[in-house]
């Protein structure tokens, strides 16, 4: 079954920061949290001035006053960071985090976790894992008594624990493996979200087609019980049938389209889900955690 996102709806960002994201010719891939009485969101955009892609954290709160934070900027000003890539938030031991990766890079790039209090950067780590692959992408972070713990991979099924904090870096080991997953073809998309004790979240379907790929969304429920475990509901997500067939303008050339799911924030009986159209527009909706998961 196919679920179109743009039949649903959210009001959750205030017209003055849509104004400001139209100001920009391209904005995708957000990330949208709600935590501590105020609102954070993550986003890439187009700067034409720099002819380069930017990541920004807008912060507001109840009289919708928009604090802007330049990601990019921040982390290339501290550690000569040159990409922050998909810059993602959630919530964790309830403290708010967030995590990017710094692209494409002639080494290994890297993974950014960072923690967040109020509109400022509280600290930041680089995540190591000696297995890891030559370009990382995306980690879905999570904590079990207060031990820190990764999805590292959907399948085959990887989990990651921290097993070291040496200064600003922190050394992950396998956890588990699971070889036997029945999902191939699957990476992981947004943060997760905690539920009723499940972890929620959706990952990205890869389908190949002479070299190129299209992504789509599908939910994802895991739980770390006895043994780690993920199930996967019979959807998939798209924003919209005519956005599967891309658009003109492609930053990734080996694109043919994606509905790519950079955010989860759950609000105690809602899910807002955020996620980039074909790296050039965002959408964020408003759904019932039945709406996707069961």
């Amino acid at each position: 079954m196919f679920i179109r996102l743009k039949n649903y709806y959210s009001d959750v960002i205030p017209e003055r920061l849509k104004k400001i994201l139209s100001e920009y010719k391209y904005a995708f891939n957000p990330s949208f949290v709600a935590y501590n009485r105020k609102k954070y969101l993550a986003i890439r955009l187009y700067d034409g001035k720099l002819n380069s892609i930017i990541s920004l954290l807008f912060v507001w709160g109840d009289d919708e006053r928009i604090q802007t934070i330049n990601l990019s900027e921040h982390f290339n000003n501290r550690e000569g960071i040159s990409k922050v890539s998909d810059p993602k938030l959630f919530v964790m031991n309830d403290a708010l985090w967030g995590v990017f990766n710094t692209g494409y890079t002639e080494s290994n790039n890297s993974i950014v976790l960072f923690k967040l209090k109020g509109e400022n950067i509280n600290k930041y780590y680089f995540c190591d894992y000696a297995e890891r692959s030559y370009v990382e992408k995306n980690w879905a972070f999570y904590s079990v008594n207060n031990e820190l713990f990764a999805l590292y991979s959907i399948s085959p099924m990887i989990v990651l624990s921290a097993k070291k904090f040496k200064g600003n870096r922190i050394i992950f080991e396998q956890y588990c493996v699971n070889e036997n997953t029945q999902y191939s073809n699957y990476s992981i998309g947004s943060p997760m979200v905690n539920v009723d004790g499940r972890l929620l979240f959706v990952a990205h379907k890869k389908i190949y087609c002479l070299g190129k790929r299209l992504y789509l969304g599908r939910p994802f429920t895991f739980t770390h019980i006895v043994e780690p475990e993920l199930k996967a509901r019979k959807v998939f997500l798209m924003h919209s049938i005519m956005a599967l067939f891309g658009c003109v303008k492609k930053f990734n050339k080996n694109l043919i389209s994606c509905t790519y799911f950079s955010g989860i924030s759950y609000t105690g009986s809602e899910i807002q889900l955020s996620y980039g159209i074909n790296d050039v527009k965002w959408g964020l909706v408003t759904v019932m955690p039945d709406d996707l998961w069961r």
